[in-house]
Order: C-alpha cells, then structure tokens, then sequence
C-alpha cells in the first residue's frame, strides 16, 4: 500500500489484503473438479451425495445445497437464515446477522453461504463455530433447523437417513483441493 508504518494502515487497507489472500484460496483441482473433466471417478458414494446435493435423483431426497452452495464456486454469496437460532421475533436475534449492516429487520439472523470449496479443512462451522464436524453441520440441516419468522423456506427436514448422510459428507470431501497449500505464500503469507 507503500505505507511506511503500521499506524498509516486503515481498516480499507486491512480488508483489501484479507479479501485478495481469500481470492487464492480457491482452487479448481480437487476430485470433484477432475471428475467434472473426465479425469477421475467418484466412488458410489460420493456419486449419490452428488446427486443429493444437486437433487440429480429422482429416486434419491433432495439434500436442498445446491440453493445456497451452486457451482462452480459452491456458494451463492447470498444471505440466507439456514434456522440456527430459535426466536419468535426478528428482533430476538443475538447476533443481528446482515440486518447490522443493511439495517432491514427481515435480515436478522441471515449470514452469507460461504464457498463449500475446501470445507472439510475450516472447522469450525457457521458464522459462530457452534458446529466442530460437517457431520454435525449435516445432521443441523436435516433436522430443519429451528424456527424463525424469517427461516429460509428450503431449510426444512430432509428425511436423510444415516447412509445418505455420510454419503453427502463423502461428496463434500470431493471439494477438498489440498495442493493449493503446497504453495508457500498460501500457507504463510507474511514470507
């Protein structure tokens, strides 16, 4: 920023570095990428939890991701209440969630969806890292969540049975590229 001191750092400043190391970190070269080329195979299972995710199988339930996580990037950039919270009022939110800064209520308790590119290596989960596995993020989503006015309508019960489950979870670890980290200025930037 040809600053000379870190007292002449602004909070822009800050954010435009964070946002540029964030725009490296996602990869195009994990299993579910080559596959997408013809280049590798899905076992059956990461198969089936495609076809959940992107609701490919009539025969199969829909696992509802595809709305908030589409590809190619596996995510949307929306704002969405995916049903953490149970409140009976808009207002009733402990973290106001994207209502802070739009200052419209009917954003209480939404967060953006986050790429699902490399999440099985960013635990914890959700935008206060109440979920420590993709499991126990899975098993949120197919409860449907807890009710608010303002839940989005897609998040509701699933019907996932423990096979499925894990079936989506191997799907997920398809997105993981790990070579990306083979690069130093990824695993430490200030080299």
């Amino acid at each position: 920023f040809g600053i000379t001191s870190t007292s002449q750092m602004t909070k822009g400043m800050a954010a435009s570095a964070i946002a540029s190391y964030e725009r490296i970190l996602i990869s195009g070269n994990s299993k579910f990428d080559r596959w997408l080329m013809d280049l590798d195979a899905l076992s059956d299972e990461e198969l089936e939890g495609m076809e959940m995710y992107f609701d490919r199988n009539p025969d199969l339930p829909d696992a509802e991701c595809a709305h908030c996580h589409e590809s190619p990037l596996m995510s949307t950039n929306d704002y969405f209440n995916n049903g953490l919270t149970e409140v009976d009022d808009l207002s009733n939110f402990p973290d106001g969630g994207f209502a802070v800064t739009t200052g419209n209520p009917l954003d209480s308790g939404k967060f953006r969806a986050p790429s699902l590119r490399n999440i099985t290596l960013t635990a914890p989960y959700m935008h206060d890292g109440r979920f420590k596995t993709i499991k126990e993020v899975l098993e949120h989503y197919n409860s449907g969540g807890h009710p608010s006015p303002n839940k989005d309508p897609l998040v509701l019960p699933l019907g996932l049975n423990e096979q499925q489950i894990e079936n989506l979870e191997s799907f997920l670890h398809t997105l993981v590229d790990t070579s990306y980290l083979e690069k130093a200025y990824v695993t430490n930037p200030f080299n």
